[in-house]
């Protein structure tokens, strides 16, 4: 008897052993060969435009949203616990996404401690004035120090023109 590629056939013990080839090209029900792992659902889908990034932006309207809805849900079920990915699933959207706007909405609201948006903007920029004053001060930013350029290299003692003779 002769094992083809998919042969589920028994084997007659009195039979030679398989070489690891032949183990390697047998495929057994519930097994993943090397080359498949990754691909047990198929492949990952390609609807990603190129150039473009792969994390999705929501509106401040379908954040809100998701929000409203999360809160409904822990009001409903008494529970926090799984609510954002619930609603996640029902929106389409990323679990750590509602997750994380449901965070920031407690926090612009008061109901926990954080750094709101507001202040986010305005430290950002305080730092960003920072920086220009800093660059400024140091004499390495634009327009910060003599409107001559430098030259790239000196000139010779000898003059221009000229040129040094070797010994």
């Amino acid at each position: 008897m002769r094992l083809g590629r998919r042969s589920h056939q028994k084997r007659n013990l009195a039979q030679a052993p398989l070489s690891l080839g032949q183990l390697s090209r047998i495929k057994r029900p519930g097994s993943v060969r090397g080359h498949d792992l990754g691909n047990e659902d198929g492949p990952m889908p390609k609807d990603t435009t190129p150039g473009k990034p792969t994390t999705r932006r929501y509106s401040d309207r379908e954040k809100a949203d998701a929000v409203r809805m999360v809160r409904a849900l822990r009001t409903k079920l008494g529970t926090e616990h799984g609510t954002a990915q619930r609603v996640a699933g029902q929106l389409g959207y990323g679990t750590e996404s509602v997750r994380l706007c449901v965070r920031q909405a407690d926090i612009d609201e008061g109901h926990a401690p954080g750094v709101t948006l507001q202040e986010a903007a305005k430290i950002q920029a305080l730092e960003q004035e920072n920086r220009e004053l800093r660059r400024g001060r140091s004499g390495r930013g634009p327009g910060s120090g003599s409107s001559r350029p430098r030259r790239a290299r000196p000139r010779s003692p000898a003059g221009p023109g000229t040129t040094r003779r070797r010994r």
